[in-house]
């Protein structure tokens, strides 16, 4: 397996990460904004469904804020200051293609920068790794964010 196809399945895997995310922000800012017209029906709820409906809500409004925060920090891009400024993901992924696409790439290999390479290599799956972390961990609060919103509604009927 070459460079170039180590590189191209890294991006691949770090653009899926950042669709997955965006798209479940949006259904979950969708679903989260649905649920809040019904609150005018919690505060005709008496007695122990009504403080039921209360902690469960909380729970409910949490596992949302924290849903969000991982999404956004999936597809939030970070810069991080480093001593070596040489190793920029932005400012170099392009330049890096660019190399990686000539067809003289094997006497580019054998030059001095073979090393920036395999450091884009090492670069970019970190981020993947970062981000692939952060959706599993979103996708879970997700499944208990749902399942808070399926208790809510059947608290509600009663």
């Amino acid at each position: 397996m070459g460079k170039k196809s180590i590189l191209d399945s890294i991006q691949h895997t770090i653009e899926n990460c950042d669709n997955k995310a965006s798209h479940l922000l949006t259904a979950v800012g969708i679903i989260f904004g649905f649920s809040i017209f019904s609150i005018e029906q919690i505060v005709t709820k008496q007695g122990i469904v009504r403080i039921a409906i209360g902690y469960v809500g909380a729970l409910y409004l949490l596992t949302f804020l924290g849903s969000i925060t991982l999404l956004v920090l999936v597809v939030y891009p970070r810069n991080k200051k480093r001593k070596d400024s040489s190793l920029d993901y932005n400012r170099h992924s392009e330049d890096l293609f660019v190399r990686l696409d000539d067809p003289n790439l094997e006497s580019f290999i054998d030059t001095e920068n073979t090393n920036a390479i395999i450091d884009q290599i090492k670069e970019c799956t970190k981020i993947a790794h970062i981000k692939t972390i952060l959706l599993k961990i979103a996708s879970i609060i997700i499944v208990v964010f749902g399942l808070l919103l399926v208790s809510l509604v059947v608290l509600l009927f009663f």
